[in-house]
């Protein structure tokens, strides 16, 4: 089961300490369909959850390209580098039906990179950066039984929203 996750955005500052490079594409790369391909491919075939695992991210990629999940120019894309090397990323972008809120639709650590805290690190410098933007909230989806993801989205404040 998928859990939708949400976080206000506060001027409170997450602390970055990662020993990686993490960079923001605030320019979107030049080929960016084969950058995104190339990264978000790598994190499916280690990825912890059975939907990215079993689908190739072509059709992912496609709907960010044509504009059909939000903003194609509200894109950001945090990678973390070991060296030269891609160890992780994440993709977001604002939400196609509410551009007060931000989307994170993926966030991928390589395995063999896990439990070092990129993926804290990547998504606290996205948050950081979101504090000076007109969002006012962040959404992020999880597999239910992604423990670790879970627990670290719900350390630095999302929650769940209960219906009522």
């Amino acid at each position: 089961m998928r859990l939708k996750l949400f976080r206000t955005i506060s001027d409170e500052k997450i602390a970055v300490n990662s020993s990686y490079i993490i960079i923001n594409h605030d320019k979107q790369p030049d080929n960016l369909y084969q950058f995104l391909f190339d990264r978000l491919d790598r994190g499916r075939v280690d990825s912890d959850d059975p939907v990215m695992m079993n689908n190739s991210p072509d059709k992912f990629i496609s709907r960010i390209l044509s504009g059909h999940l939000g903003d194609k120019k509200s894109i950001r894309i945090y990678e973390a580098l070991d060296i030269d090397q891609s160890v992780g990323v994440l993709v977001g972008l604002n939400d196609h039906e509410d551009n007060r809120l931000f989307h994170i639709y993926s966030l991928v650590v390589f395995k063999e990179y896990r439990r070092n805290g990129i993926g804290r690190d990547l998504l606290g410098c996205c948050l950081n950066d979101l504090i000076e933007t007109t969002y006012r909230e962040v959404t992020i989806d999880v597999y239910d039984k992604n423990w670790g993801a879970v627990n670290l989205y719900k350390q630095l404040g999302f929650f769940e929203k209960k219906s009522s």
